[in-house]
């Protein structure tokens, strides 16, 4: 068994893509080449909504356990988000006002948690 495993962000927030990049494809890259465990899906930022028509192409390359969403989760959209990936990592959302410099506001925590159960 692994003791570490490898989250890698597809189209990582923050870059552009080469003009006529297809995500399938450095999704497969980056599982079959690169030895990723985990797809890390994310939007254009930090606390940007990811791209839903992204996780559905990318969904059936994925391994069930493996698609993770990096950016964007709220309590408005986890439950359509949940039912196609597997991870999700919230950070602004958890955070006063859902401002990212705020500390964590545990009430947000509790509500976006109470909506995955």
């Amino acid at each position: 068994s692994k003791d570490i495993q490898v989250f890698a962000d597809v189209f990582v927030k923050h870059a552009t893509p080469p003009q006529g990049a297809k995500i399938e494809n450095h999704t497969k890259e980056l599982l079959e080449r690169a030895g990723a465990d985990v797809i890390i899906v994310s939007g254009d930022g930090t606390g940007e909504v990811t791209n839903i028509e992204d996780l559905n192409r990318i969904r059936n390359i994925v391994p069930k356990g493996k698609l993770a969403i990096g950016s964007g989760l709220n309590g408005e959209n986890i439950q359509d988000f949940s039912k196609i990936a597997d991870i999700g990592i919230i950070g602004t959302d958890f955070k006063v006002d859902g401002v990212l410099n705020n500390p964590v506001d545990t009430d947000r925590v509790k509500d976006i948690i109470g909506k995955t159960t």
